[in-house]
């Protein structure tokens, strides 16, 4: 396993990190990437919270993601790189999610649209970075996408499957009807996704 994740799942070792990962791959082999945010469910189905094993409370999941959406909402300035380098993750997450604020804040469940714009999000870092064109013509890359729900009690946690496809140097082949059994959903777009229930 090559870790490409940084804070809130992120494939944050950027185009050097995808290089070297890309190096170590056998002439004729191929690569499988599993990219999913996380979101938490706790015992009181409060969305966004889980309760963590040894903790007395349940606390924030994803907590950068939370964080930053708070940040972004308390100052519209906070997705400008104020840090430097000194905390230049979570910068990168604020930047990123600065532009979507106001529609995630609109939602009913707050949280559950924050965790689809981070996986719409981090689709769309991760095909910032990789580049397959040179890649030998017996070579596959997977793509298995969605997002974690962490809920309390061991073995508890769960998986919303949103994408699985492969590519390769000449295109795309989309298998998640055919792992799954069914048409993938689309809640996580902005014009389409309606929830009820408490924020």
């Amino acid at each position: 396993m090559f870790p490409l994740g940084g804070l809130a799942g992120f494939p944050f070792t950027g185009k050097t990190g995808w290089g070297a990962f890309n190096s170590h791959v056998p002439k004729d082999g191929n690569i499988v990437i599993m990219i999913a945010p996380h979101v938490g469910i706790d015992h009181y189905g409060c969305i966004g919270k889980v309760l963590r094993h040894g903790q007395d409370f349940s606390s924030s999941a994803c907590g950068a993601a939370i964080g930053a959406l708070a940040a972004c909402e308390a100052d519209p300035e906070a997705g400008n790189f104020k840090n430097g380098f000194l905390d230049h993750q979570m910068d990168c997450i604020k930047h990123m999610l600065a532009p979507h604020v106001a529609s995630i804040l609109e939602k009913d469940q707050k949280m559950a649209a924050l965790a689809y714009k981070m996986y719409e999000l981090q689709l769309e870092y991760l095909d910032s970075i990789i580049d397959i064109s040179k890649w030998r013509p017996q070579s596959k890359l997977a793509i298995v996408g969605g997002i974690m729900i962490n809920c309390d009690g061991k073995g508890n946690d769960m998986f919303v499957p949103l994408k699985f496809e492969i590519r390769t140097r000449f295109g795309t082949t989309d298998i998640f009807r055919q792992a799954f059994g069914y048409d993938r959903f689309a809640p996580y777009l902005e014009d389409e996704w309606e929830v009820e229930g408490n924020a």
